[in-house]
């Protein structure tokens, strides 16, 4: 009896560990599915949403948690309606952060700055061009400072941590089948 209820364990621990293993590849396989609106997940610091954007296109986002960060967003975005041309995304900083600043740029961990452009819409975003280098330094990277240029002269730093950004990214972008 004792050797029968030793393997049962045993199996026990077998069947949990192979669950263990088999749940997060459903996840990852329904996740290439997910509804608009829908939450994905939190990853370290940042976390993962779908939802649908106003040129009809669908948005897949990494968004940064961060304390500093509640009267607006900084996200890493996959949108589907310009998917061609801005095939690894692109960074938005929320117009609510930005406001009463005159310019704004980011400062990676490694040294490495990167200007952001206002939109037409009133929120920061990187150059296109510049998308694969900071998406590639961000997956890379511990920390980027958002620097907000205010109209007085003053510059404002919030810092945002990049811990967990390269698991929101990337099941981002597998949400938008980027």
């Amino acid at each position: 009896m004792l050797s029968f209820s030793a393997r049962a364990g045993h199996r026990r621990r077998h069947v949990v560990i192979g669950l263990a293993l088999i749940l997060p590849l459903i996840a990852a396989a329904s996740r290439g599915v997910a509804e608009d609106n829908s939450y994905l997940g939190i990853f370290g610091n940042w976390e993962a949403r779908v939802f649908q954007s106003e040129d009809d296109g669908r948005q897949c986002a990494a968004r940064a948690l961060h304390a500093a960060l509640v009267d607006g967003d900084v996200l890493w975005v996959f949108n589907t309606a310009s998917q061609s041309t801005l095939h690894d995304g692109y960074l938005a900083v929320d117009r609510r952060l930005g406001a009463g600043a005159s310019s704004a740029h980011i400062e990676i961990d490694d040294g490495r700055h990167f200007p952001l452009l206002r939109g037409h819409d009133l929120h920061f975003y990187n150059a296109a061009a510049d998308g694969p280098e900071i998406l590639s330094a961000m997956q890379r990277r511990l920390a980027l400072s958002l620097v907000l240029d205010m109209e007085g002269g003053q510059a404002v730093s919030i810092p945002v941590s990049l811990i967990g950004f390269t698991r929101a990214s990337d099941t981002a972008r597998l949400a938008c089948e980027f």
